[in-house]
C-alpha cells in the first residue's frame, strides 16, 4: 500500500534497523518548518545520485535512488552552527515511486519492498557469513564480544547481513548497493565479497605495521619485556604463578590421553603469562577449572559387568505389565554385555506421552548403578545447544553433552535424549547431526565439544532416546535407533495399576490412611471407561 512521507537526503545510505544522527538537508529543513517532520513522526531516507550536497531545490525521482529505508525521527539537535541533526530510527527498505513539492516540503510517495526470503536449504549460508565476519574482526583486532554476540542473538538472516553491512566501512555506492539487494540469498552473497575485500585489505596494512616492528632490537625488547614481568609478579606476590602450580599439581593427579594432556598444559602455560585479574585470566581459569574437573577416566567398574537379573528385578518392581518392552532391554543391556565393542543401535523407547518411558530409563540406570541424566531436546534448534560456545563468545558455556558428563562426574552414566522426535533445525545448524556423531560408536570416541576444544570419548556413556512421534525423527538418525514401541495399557492393566499402586499412593499424599475407604475393580474399571458411576 503506497502512502507519502517526508524526504530526508542523506550523504550516505542508511541500512534497517539502525540508530544513526542524520544532518538535515535543506529540502528537509522546509519540512521540519512546516511542521510535516516532526519528532515521533516517519519519514523516508534516501541515497541521490552523486551525493547529499548536488541535490537541487526542485529535485525529481531521477535525482534519487529509488530504494530507499522507512525511519522514525527519535528526536532534533541544533548544533553551534545552527546546523540541525535528527536522531534517526531505520526500519525497513521501501521502494519510492515518485516525489512531490509541497508547501509543507518534500514528499516521497513509497510502498514498502519486500525481502526475498532464505531458502532454508541455504540457512548455512548466514552461519558461514557470521564466521566470515568474525575472521574479520580477528584480522582487524577488533574482537568486541557484544557485537558478535547480537549478531548470533539475530533470528533472520536478512537482518544480519545488513548488521554486518553497516559495521564495515563501506564507500556510499556500496552500502546503496546492499540496500538496494531484495533477495536475501544474493545480499548474503554481495556482503560475503565485501567481506573478503575488507579482509584483504586490513591484512595488508597489519602486515606492514608487523615489518616496521619487527626492525626493533628483539633481545633488548625482550629484555625490558622480562623486566616488567619480574616486577609485577613481586608485587602480585607471585598470585599468578602459585595458581599456575596449583592447576600442574591438578593435572599430575589425573589420568587422561597424552593428546589432551598436552593441550591443557599449553592452557596453563598461557594463563602463567597473563596479568592476573584481567579478563583473559578469568576465561582461561574458568577453563581450565572444567576441564580439570570432568571425569576423563571415571568409569563405573560395573559397567561391563551389568547384572542382568538385578534389572529385571527392578524393572519388575517398578513397572506393571510391559513384559515385551521388558524383554527387548534385557536382551539389549545382555548384548552389550557379551559385545567386544559397543553395538551401532541406540535405544529408542517410542510411545505418546504418559506410558512410562522416562520412568523406564531411571529404573535402568538404577539397576545398573549408574548416574541418569535427562537432556530434554524439545524445542532445541541451535546445534551450539549440544556441541556448546567457541570460548570467544562472551558467557560462553559446554554443550548439553559435556555438561551431563560434568556433573555425573563418571564417563559412563545413562543420558537419557528425551523427546528426540521435537527438535527443530534453522541457520544456526542442524543439532540432529550432532546427535549422529554422539551416537555413532565410529565417531563418539573422540568427540569435539566447540567450548573444551579436546576431543572426549562417549563409548562409555549408555544413550537411551524417547520419542512420541517417529515420522518427525530425521530419517539418518532414525536408522541409528533401535525402537521399542510402547502403545500403554490394556483396561484390565489399568484396573491393575490403579488399585494396587495409585490409589494407596494417593491416600498415604493426602493422609486419607485413617479413613475407612473402600472400593472395588468394578468401581475403578467404571471410572477408566468414562462410564458414569452410580452412588448408593
Amino acid at each position: 500500500m503506497e502512502r507519502s512521507l517526508p524526504l530526508i537526503p542523506v550523504a550516505t545510505p542508511l541500512l534497517p534497523k539502525c540508530l544513526e544522527k542524520v544532518p538535515l538537508h535543506t529540502l528537509a529543513q522546509d519540512a521540519m518548518d512546516s511542521g510535516v517532520l516532526t519528532e515521533g513522526n516517519y519519514c523516508i531516507l534516501a541515497y541521490p545520485k552523486g551525493g547529499a550536497d548536488l541535490v537541487e531545490a526542485k529535485a525529481t525521482m531521477s535525482h534519487f535512488h529509488h530504494i530507499g529505508v522507512f525511519a522514525e525521527v527519535v528526536q532534533f539537535e541544533e548544533k553551534n552552527n545552527f546546523e540541525i541533526v535528527a536522531l534517526i530510527e531505520t526500519h525497513g527498505r521501501v521502494f519510492i515511486s515518485d516525489i512531490n513539492h509541497t508547501e509543507d516540503g518534500v514528499l516521497a510517495r513509497c510502498s514498502p519492498a519486500q525481502s526475498i526470503p532464505l531458502p532454508k536449504s541455504q540457512y548455512k549460508k548466514a552461519t558461514q557469513v557470521l564466521d566470515l565476519f568474525q575472521e574479520r574482526m580477528a584480522v582487524s583486532g577488533q574482537m568486541e564480544d557484544e557485537i558478535i554476540s547480537a549478531l548470533t542473538a539475530l533470528d533472520r538472516p536478512s537482518d544480519m547481513a545488513d548488521q554486518i553491512a553497516a559495521y564495515l566501512d563501506l564507500p556510499a555506492s556500496q552500502r546503496q548497493q546492499v540496500l538496494e539487494e531484495i533477495d536475501v540469498s544474493k545480499r548474503l552473497d554481495l556482503v560475503v565479497h565485501l567481506l573478503n575485500e575488507n579482509i584483504i585489505n586490513t591484512s595488508l596494512s597489519r602486515n606492514l605495521d608487523v615489518v616496521l616492528e619487527d626492525k626493533m632490537n628483539r633481545e633488548r625488547k625482550e629484555a625490558v619485556l622480562r623486566a616488567k614481568l619480574r616486577a609485577i609478579q613481586m608485587e602480585l606476590h607471585e598470585e599468578a604463578g602459585d595458581e599456575g602450580k596449583d592447576y600442574v599439581r591438578r593435572l599430575a593427579e589425573l589420568k587422561m590421553p597424552e593428546d589432551t594432556r598436552n593441550e591443557i598444559e599449553k592452557e596453563i602455560g598461557k594463563l602463567r603469562r597473563l596479568q592476573a585479574g584481567s579478563m583473559e585470566a578469568g576465561i582461561s581459569q574458568s577453563y581450565l577449572d572444567f576441564a580439570l574437573s570432568l571425569p576423563w577416566q571415571q568409569t563405573n567398574k560395573k559397567v561391563k559387568k551389568a547384572d542382568i537379573k538385578k534389572v529385571q528385578k527392578v524393572l519388575n518392581q517398578r513397572h506393571y505389565g510391559l513384559n515385551s518392552v521388558k524383554e527387548r532391554i534385557l536382551e539389549y543391556l545382555a548384548v552389550k554385555r557379551m559385545a567386544k565393542e559397543s553395538t551401532s543401535n541406540i535405544l529408542c523407547l517410542a510411545g505418546p506421552p504418559g506410558v512410562g518411558k522416562t520412568s523406564i530409563v531411571q529404573s535402568v540406570a538404577e539397576a545398573l548403578e549408574r548416574p541418569f541424566y535427562r537432556i530434554s531436546l524439545g524445542g532445541v534448534r541451535d546445534e551450539a545447544d549440544l556441541r556448546g560456545h567457541r570460548r570467544t563468545y562472551v558467557g560462553a558455556l559446554p554443550g548439553k553433552i559435556i555438561a551431563a558428563i560434568h556433573k555425573s562426574q563418571v564417563n559412563s552414566p545413562v543420558i537419557l535424549l528425551d523427546e528426540i522426535d521435537k527438535m527443530a533445525s534453522g541457520f544456526r545448524g542442524d543439532p540432529a547431526s550432532v546427535l549422529l556423531e554422539v551416537l555413532d560408536p565410529e565417531q563418539n570416541h573422540s568427540f569435539m565439544d566447540h567450548f573444551l576444544q579436546i576431543p572426549y570419548n562417549l563409548s562409555n556413556v549408555l544413550f537411551i532416546c524417547t520419542a512420541n512421534n517417529l515420522p518427525d525423527i530425521p530419517e539418518p538418525l532414525l536408522n541409528r535407533l533401535e525402537l521399542i514401541r510402547i502403545n500403554g495399557y490394556s483396561t484390565a492393566e489399568k484396573v491393575e495399576l490403579a488399585t494396587k499402586y495409585l490409589l494407596p499412593k494417593l491416600i498415604r499424599e493426602y493422609g486419607m490412611e485413617n479413613l475407612k475407604l473402600t472400593y472395588t475393580a468394578a468401581n475403578m474399571e467404571t471410572l477408566i471407561t468414562g462410564i458414569p458411576l452410580m452412588w448408593a
